[in-house]
């Protein structure tokens, strides 16, 4: 790889074991991306209150995107990189930074080419609006990059994209990816419960939907999207190359 990966910002070393607490261990991080507790394993991410945690938050975070697990964890190791740079110096902060952009474009490819496998096509697009939202500040550090890095960025996200092939298309990321489209939200209104809340100015009604807790993402047929998976796969050294460029462009006011 072309940059250097960031394992942990506040420590030299990744901290001794003794020294984090336990519901930041890598073992009780694992159990809840285990049990697709991603609520959970965001709340327990987000409230780190040590440098130690912080440091073994993001070596866990950072292991475990390049190992291929959901996009859900690149997503959120991209939003800790990135506001744990805020404090720190130029040049580390910009280093930071580059590898947080780097976790958003995979975690971009990643739902691409993972989502294929969805039943629902709107619910990866979900998960793109969501991912969109995550650095507003990240289409002006772009800019700021040199064509050579950006060009190192895109390289490096198809890279780390093919080393993993193997291992996402064996395990699947349905639950995450497949999740929170049209089909849930039909599903729920026809088996949840719902309550009218007061109405919203301009005369909108608005309607709490509580779910059941039955739903499960319907799934491509395998061959079918295996095919469109690998469509995108080939095509992913030019899109984010350009995607990268357009990215980085300035935006008309």
């Amino acid at each position: 790889m072309r940059f250097v990966l960031v394992a942990a910002l506040l420590a030299a070393t990744s901290p001794a074991s003794s020294q984090v607490v336990a519901t930041h261990q890598p073992a009780a991080l694992d159990a809840l991306l285990a049990a697709g507790d991603y609520a959970a394993l965001a709340t327990t991410i987000r409230s780190r209150t040590t440098p130690d945690d912080l440091g073994a938050d993001l070596d866990w975070l950072r292991a475990k995107m390049l190992a291929g697990e959901s996009a859900f964890v690149s997503m959120l190791y991209a939003r800790m990189l990135w506001d744990s740079s805020a404090t720190l110096p130029p040049p580390r902060q910009r280093a930071v930074r580059t590898n947080a952009a780097f976790a958003i474009l995979y975690a971009h490819a990643a739902i691409t080419i993972d989502g294929t496998r969805c039943g629902d096509p709107s619910a990866p697009g979900h998960k793109e609006a969501q991912l969109g939202m995550m650095i507003p500040e990240l289409l002006p550090f772009l800019a700021t990059l040199t064509k050579a890095e950006r060009q190192s960025l895109a390289e490096t996200v198809w890279k780390v994209e093919r080393d993993t092939a193997a291992r996402r298309d064996r395990q699947g990321d349905v639950k995450f990816l497949c999740s929170g489209g049209m089909d849930e939200m039909a599903h729920n209104l026809d088996h949840g419960t719902s309550r009218e809340l007061p109405e919203k100015p301009g005369g909108w009604r608005h309607v709490e939907v509580t779910a059941d807790g039955t739903y499960r993402p319907r799934e491509r047929p395998e061959a079918e999207w295996k095919a469109l998976a690998a469509r995108h796969r080939a095509e992913l050294p030019r899109t984010m190359a350009e995607m990268v460029e357009a990215l980085s462009r300035p935006t008309a006011e």
